[in-house]
């Protein structure tokens, strides 16, 4: 079996299928991912493999196991499937028979129209498939991060991203331009993205891009809680270890 973290080509199962309304991420999956970013907002579908998603991400791993309600549910409608005799196998039934799971929030990601696309990139990779891109733009490969993060699949993503030599891609667009004419949000987004992508070159060259500028975060006035993005608060001690080193009296 092909590594699932290793890129195949583009897929050509990753289609919506019209009638349902579901995006076939895998033609063979076992069963629907229903996801929602919150309680309020609208659910999107795709067909998924279970054997696949638990191979490349532990949250999944351990959900759609039987120790937890979603996988020993999940176990029984294949069962109940199987024992309608209406298929030779679960992965002959149409999409519209499949049991779904549902899942709702996805992490802290940018404000964006709609999750469908972020969320389907996202499967696409752990499934082992290409994206139809070449080069995510910066903010949505961030936010792929952080829903890499959410679904702690970081391992799978970053194996993919590195692969493709993403972060080379945009690094090589902006080559030339200095640090500082990045803004504090880009600079985030870049500082974040080599955290979870475990890429050093972005860490060290952004954070300290935060030392040497200041934030927004950390004035006086600025409110306990800041909303947004996760980079707008940096995990693992991250934003206290940076103003921590703001505080210091600066060297010449």
């Amino acid at each position: 079996m092909q590594d699932i973290c290793e890129s195949a080509p583009s897929s050509p199962f990753a289609v919506m299928s019209q009638e349902n309304k579901i995006i076939i991420i895998s033609p063979t999956g076992d069963f629907i991912l229903n996801v929602r970013r919150d309680e309020g907002s609208d659910p999107f579908l795709y067909r998924v493999d279970s054997h696949v998603l638990r191979k490349s991400s532990r949250y999944f791993e351990n959900m759609l196991s039987d120790r937890f309600n979603e996988g020993a549910a999940l176990s029984a409608a294949h069962k109940q499937l199987m024992q309608s005799g209406t298929y030779a196998a679960v992965v002959d039934a149409p999409p519209e028979a499949l049991p779904h799971v549902s899942i709702i929030d996805i992490g802290r990601i940018s404000n964006v129209a709609t999750i469908q696309n972020l969320m389907g990139d996202f499967l696409r990779i752990l499934h082992g498939h290409s994206l139809a891109i070449a080069t995510p733009p910066l903010t949505n490969l961030a936010n792929l991060a952080i829903v890499g993060d959410r679904f702690d699949a970081l391992s799978c993503l970053a194996q993919h991203v590195h692969k493709k030599k993403y972060i080379q891609a945009i690094v090589a667009k902006t080559k030339g331009k200095s640090p500082n004419t990045f803004s504090e949000e880009k600079a985030r987004e870049r500082l974040l993205t080599g955290v979870l992508l475990d890429y050093p070159p972005w860490v060290t060259k952004y954070s300290a891009q935060l030392i040497y500028r200041n934030s927004v975060r950390w004035g006086a006035d600025a409110e306990e809680t800041y909303p947004g993005a996760l980079w707008w608060d940096l995990p693992e001690g991250l934003e206290g270890e940076i103003l921590f080193q703001f505080q210091l009296p600066m060297v010449d």
